[in-house]
Order: C-alpha cells, then structure tokens, then sequence
C-alpha cells in the first residue's frame, strides 16, 4: 500500500511538472507556502496553500449537493483546517436513504514540502440531514443554526487522510484506488 502512494504521488508530481513546463518553463513549486503555477491567460501567479477547496461529487442531483469542502488557514504560524463531508465517508454502502452531512476541525493537520495529511474524527452527533455552509464550523454552531441531526445509525471510526499539492488542488488517493481532488475556489483573505 505504502509502495502504491509513493508511485500515486510520483506519477502526479511528474504529471503536473510536464504540464507546467508546457504552459510555462519558469514555473515552479515552492514546498511550504507557496505554489506556483502558470495558467494560459496570465503571467506566473502565486497561490498559498491556505483557501477553500472543493470536491465536486459526480452524482449530484438537482435536489442533492453532495460536494466536500476543506478550508484551510493559517493562524499564528500553524495551519488550521476544517471539513465539511457526507456520512458517506464513513458508511461503507450508503443504500435506500439520504446522506448526512458535518463539518469538523481536521485532526493532526499537517502540511509539509507539498503535503497534507489530517485525521477526521466524527460521531453520530456531528451527522446533520442538511449540507452545512462553510461560514459554520463547529457541530456546535450548526446545533444552533438549527440543522437538525442525521437519524441514521452507521459506524464511525476515525479517517485518515494523506493528499499532495498539485497545481492549483489537493489530490488525495481513496482506498478503493481512484484520486479525489479537490480544486481551489478562492484564497482566504489576508
């Protein structure tokens, strides 16, 4: 497994330096806090690590979003991150009714040379039959915004996650082998 991350990463490290080269051969990547990339329309721009990034799941409907977020901040020198996910993270088949819906603060954050790695770490309290905007953080605060809890019952564990910087997203290999990436939608304010 460990071998297969180390090849996942190898090949996204290489796919997204080829690509880079191409629009641009004085892009680079700058580890910690800064990405660079190029894009076809304007001169090399910089890009922090810090921001809200977005997966967008493939089978939304009109009546169900489904989409995953991380917003990451820096705050004091150190990151600071939350999620906002389906239970599906957690249920292993999802059949016959709706997801539910939390935010959580991402556990063991850290982000190092282009990586990020984070734990999640939710109970049945945290599940909500609504998706949570990203102006609400906390389980706590969405109590009192009014969502109301998820009525499903499934097993929580703890998820670890282990993702890389590539270009303008996250990348994150899932345990049945397909990549997650979750795109930047904007920057946090300075």
């Amino acid at each position: 497994m460990r071998h297969s991350l180390i090849l996942f990463f190898l090949v996204l490290t290489l796919s997204c330096v080829q690509k880079t080269k191409a629009q641009n051969a004085d892009s680079s990547v700058d580890s910690l806090k800064t990405i660079q990339t190029t894009t076809a329309d304007s001169d090399e721009s910089s890009l922090t690590v810090d921001g809200l990034y977005e997966f967008v799941y493939d089978n939304n409907t009109e009546t169900l979003i489904e989409n995953h977020y991380i917003d990451i901040q820096k705050v004091n020198n150190n990151y600071v991150g939350y999620y906002w996910g389906t239970s599906d993270e957690f249920d292993e088949a999802r059949e016959g009714y709706y997801p539910g819906f939390f935010v959580t603060k991402m556990d063991t954050l850290v982000i190092k040379d282009g990586v990020i790695s984070f734990t999640l770490d939710v109970n049945a309290d945290d599940m909500f039959d609504k998706a949570i905007p990203q102006n609400i953080k906390t389980s706590n605060k969405a109590r009192s915004a009014g969502f109301r809890k998820w009525e499903q019952m499934i097993r929580y564990q703890p998820k670890r996650y282990n993702g890389k910087f590539i270009c303008k997203s996250i990348e994150f290999l899932n345990q049945d082998g397909n990549i997650r990436t979750f795109k930047k939608k904007k920057n946090n304010a300075a």
